[in-house]
């Protein structure tokens, strides 16, 4: 967990130089949302969430990464380890039935639900490029589940949208 969480520090800073000057400011920004991101939590210490990193790729996918591993759980992680140290020293082995499970459907639930976000609010993200647009719905797709961070105004968006999120937060 601490090594997960100090790589996400080290992402996040990176991201921040270019937005904060303060050396000590950056950090606490930093620790405060890698440890918040890789929790689940869904706290951020800027008033609207991430809105304004809303194209800021890095950022987005560090964000992203986190709460998708944070959220896979230690067994599942712990597979994964062992099955890619097992690759590498050439050994058989096999994810479990249950890591598989897990792995299957957290990609099919923010797959799904990045699509359905950026079918129905693709005309209300005309301001976007393509790929902000997509970038932008997978964020809110992975998020959704058991975050709570945002790059798109919630309050904003199509019931259909809102529906998709609920239907997200549910299913958890």
């Amino acid at each position: 967990v601490f090594l997960v969480e100090v790589i996400g520090v080290v992402l996040f800073y990176v991201q921040f130089v270019p937005y904060y000057g303060s050396i000590f400011h950056n950090f606490y920004l930093s620790v405060f949302h890698s440890i918040s991101a890789f929790c689940n939590a869904g706290f951020s210490l800027f008033t609207n969430s991430f809105i304004n990193f809303q194209g800021n790729l890095g950022l987005n996918l560090t964000i992203t990464l986190l709460i998708i591993i944070g959220g896979l759980g230690f067994p599942v992680i712990f597979d994964l380890l062992n099955w890619f140290l097992g690759k590498i020293k050439k050994e058989k082995k096999f994810l479990s039935l249950h890591s598989k499970t897990v792995l299957v459907t957290t990609l099919i639930l923010i797959l799904g639900g990045a699509l359905l976000i950026f079918l129905f609010e693709n005309s209300r993200l005309s301001h976007l490029s393509l790929g902000g647009k997509l970038l932008t719905s997978y964020f809110q797709s992975v998020t959704a589940r058991t975050a709570g961070f945002n790059t798109l105004s919630i309050g904003n968006l199509l019931p259909a949208t809102s529906l998709v999120l609920i239907i997200l937060m549910f299913i958890g």
